[in-house]
This record gives C-alpha cells, structure tokens and sequence, in this order.
C-alpha cells in the first residue's frame, strides 16, 4: 500500500511540474503533421500483460512494442481487457509503463468497469467487485451511489486508469423485454429516463472527485435494441424511441454530466439508411451535436464489433478483408463526427476478427492519412477531433500511475 501511495504522489508531483512538457496538449493542430492528429485520435486493445520482468514472467514483447510505438509516435489510448490483467500491482506496472511512453500527451488508458457482468477489475485480480447497475437502482439511492461509484473510480485512479467506459444510461424498454446485452445483463439502471439520468450521474459525480473520466453510453440508446451489436447488425427502426431513450443525453448535458459520449451500432434505417449510428452523421452532427447542443467529445464504440465488419462485408478469416473494412469503418465514423475510434482487437467481440493489432493502427494511419490527403476526410473535421481530444486530456486532474514504481 506504501509503495501505491508514494507512486501516486509523485504522480501527482510530476502533474504539477510537468504538466506543461506536454508538447501537443497547446500546439495548433493546424501546426501538427497529419498522422499524428491521426493517432491521437485512435484508442486501442492490445495483448499481453507484463512491462516489466517481475521474477516469473518476462516482458510481453507486444507490450514492449506497443510503448516503442507510443514513444516514437504517440497514440490516443488504449483500452485493457481481462487479457491484460492479472493482479492489481501487475496493472499499476502495465499503466506506468504505457503513460511513461507517451510523451507527446497523456495516454488515455480505458476499461470497461461498469459492475456487475461488465467489470474487467475483478476480487479475483486484488480488487473489488461492484454491483450492476440495475443492483445499485434497487438497493441505493442517489447519494450512497455517488460514495459507491468514488470508491470504484479510486480503485482505478489507483491502477492508473484515467477513463471509464461508463455508465450505461441506455433506457429499458417498458413492455418487459430488455435488449439481451443491456437489460438482460442488468446493465441499465431501469425503464425511466429521469431514474437512469439521476444513478448515472452519481457515477459521473464519483469518478470525477477522483480524476477518471467517464463515456455514458451507448448514443443514441441501445435498451430497446432486440440484437447484440458485438454478433452483427442490429436494427432498432421499429422499436427505437427517441424520446425515452435520448433523455438521459439531454438531461446530463444540461446539467453538465458530461465528459465524453460512446456511440452505438444500432441501425435506424429511418434517420439513416446507409449507416448504423457510430458511423452516422445524421446521429452524430445533426442530432447529438446540433439539435442537443453536445460539443464535447465523442468516441465510437469498438469498430471490431460483428456489427461493422457485417456492414462492410468483411470477412472474418480474411485479414485483407477486415483491414479494409476497419479502415473503411474508422474514417466515415470521423467524419461523421466521432472525435475518437476504437478498434480493440478483441476476438470475442468480434465474431472471429482475424487481425494484429500494430498491422491494423498502421494499415489505419496510412489509410486516413490517404483519405486527409483526397479530401475523403477533410483536415477541418480532423482538426475538430484532435482540438477536441487535446481539451479531453487536459482536463485530468493528474496522468495517474504516470510515475509509478515498477516492481
């Protein structure tokens, strides 16, 4: 505990300190080469778990070239797994390592710690285990939420997490039939718009007293939703309703809950029949952006998901195929005003996703950059995404685990 405690202050020390040898963080993008504005635009998912030799394990040489990458060109974020994880120190070594890498701008390092079926940090990893959100609606209110939700955000503060990819504030559907990867897995917090914004909140409120930031999700509302996004295309036309399910957005942005948004794959043929939402900008700039005045930062929800590759035909056992399609899929979501995309070469969100990891961020950069070049992508909206992800770091109160002693 002494050796955490003393690592997070000099965290801190260095934060105060140093805060300014952050290049990027005050350049002008239009000052910054294409391909890096491309990269800090990108969160990605890695293999492997050790940094540092401990004793038993040696040094995972994809992590190894993970940080050689960030050092030499810098990288948004990354999102860790259960694959990446063991036991809490292990994650403290993993964090130092990745943030000490990047020295262009802190690293956003994410996870999925919603509670509940969805929490990467585990009793059986040297950490606590939190109820779903639909346990915490039952059993707590508002204020014993915002205490329970501080004490998870410490718990990743600690670890060198700085962004959780949550809460949840997608709305049950009333007639009693939750979509199966959201009510089904009590993820929501319930069926009442007011009931979700208030619990989601309370995560926010705890996560920030803490320095982590937060992405409600999943824009624009995936609780009606009849399908999984993660197997494959998922149509809500006949069962999305936007009044319900937009709620939440509008009533956090309102009162300021808001650090970031993650966007869905659900399909709504009837505001865009070309494309599902996290590639939409019917969703993402005339509805989220426009109509509800959000002008902070978006992300996609994972672009390997079985709902993109089967939107650009891609085929699983054909890397060329998926490559392409990742490409394709990672461009029209900034262009339809992501600000950042997520590829986390995860197999079993992916339905077979046959791909490596350093070839996918490099095939991407070549490909965007390609796009930036032919106007494809204009290098005003790139600008826009890198502005905005730039604002995003600066905002953490300290890069947590930033100088963390390696065991």
């Amino acid at each position: 505990m002494r050796r955490v405690c003393t690592a997070l202050l000099w965290a801190a020390l260095l934060f105060n300190t140093c805060y300014g040898q952050y290049n990027l963080l005050n350049t002008d993008p239009s000052a910054v080469d294409t391909t890096t504005k491309i990269r800090q635009c990108m969160v990605v998912g890695f293999d492997g778990k050790h940094a540092v030799i401990t004793g038993r394990d040696a040094v995972n040489p994809s992590i190894t070239k993970l940080g050689q990458d960030i050092a030499a060109n810098g990288l948004g974020g990354v999102i860790l797994y259960g694959r990446n994880i063991e036991v809490k120190q292990q994650v403290i070594n993993l964090s130092a390592f990745l943030q000490q890498s990047s020295t262009q701008a802190p690293l956003l390092i994410g996870v999925d710690q919603e509670g509940g079926q969805v929490q990467r940090l585990k009793l059986e990893h040297n950490f606590n285990n939190y109820d779903s959100a639909a346990s915490v609606a039952f059993r707590t209110n508002g204020v014993v939420a915002k205490t329970y939700y501080s004490h998870m955000a410490q718990e990743l503060a600690e670890a060198g997490i700085n962004w959780n990819f949550g809460p949840v504030v997608d709305v049950n559907p009333t007639d009693g039939v939750p979509c199966p990867v959201i009510g089904g897995k009590d993820r929501s917090y319930g069926s009442k718009p007011k009931i979700v914004t208030s619990y989601a909140s309370a995560f926010v409120e705890g996560h920030r007293e803490n320095g982590v930031h937060t992405a409600i999700k999943h824009f624009p509302g995936h609780g009606s939703a009849k399908g999984d996004t993660h197997k494959g295309m998922t149509d809500v036309t006949d069962v999305w309703d936007a009044e319900r399910e937009l709620q939440p957005y509008k009533d956090m942005i309102a009162t300021g809950h808001v650090d970031s948004i993650m966007t869905s794959h659900i399909f709504h043929r009837g505001i865009d029949p070309k494309n599902p939402a996290s590639l939409s900008p019917e969703f993402i700039q005339k509805k989220l952006r426009g109509k509800m005045g959000y002008d902070g930062l978006v992300v996609s929800d994972d672009l390997c998901m079985g709902a993109i590759l089967e939107h650009y035909k891609a085929i699983p056992d054909n890397p060329d195929s998926v490559y392409n399609a990742l490409a394709q899929a990672g461009i029209q979501a900034l262009k339809a005003g992501s600000d950042m995309i997520m590829f986390s070469y995860n197999n079993a969100a992916s339905n077979g996703l046959n791909v490596e990891m350093p070839d996918t961020v490099e095939r991407f950069v070549t490909s965007a950059t390609k796009a930036v070049e032919d106007g494809t992508l204009s290098e005003k909206r790139l600008n826009e995404a890198f502005s905005r992800v730039m604002a995003f770091k600066k905002k953490l109160v300290k890069p947590v685990g930033i100088d963390a002693k390696l065991d």
